[in-house]
């Protein structure tokens, strides 16, 4: 069987935070790629919602329940 190692008395040095962290370190670089790839470099503009869209007429999707008829009764349970 293979050992396992030995973990450290601070076991924040395991984690690596440069993968995924919130920052503002690739903006200079997302603009700087605007200007390679020859694109504007605008601001984004708010698109005005229509909140009064007409909604068509409701049908419930409902179906009449299937009924069936109850199986005939033993022969031997018949009134003769």
């Amino acid at each position: 069987l293979q050992e396992a190692d030995e973990v450290p008395k601070d076991f924040s040095t395991m984690f690596d935070d440069s993968l995924f962290k919130f920052d503002t370190d690739s903006i200079p670089e997302s603009i700087k790629l605007y200007e390679e790839l020859n694109v504007k470099h605008e601001v984004l503009t708010l698109i005005p919602p229509q909140f009064e869209a007409p909604l068509p007429p409701l049908q419930p999707a409902v179906f009449p329940p299937a009924l069936r008829e109850p199986p005939a009764p033993a022969l031997d349970l018949f009134d003769l």
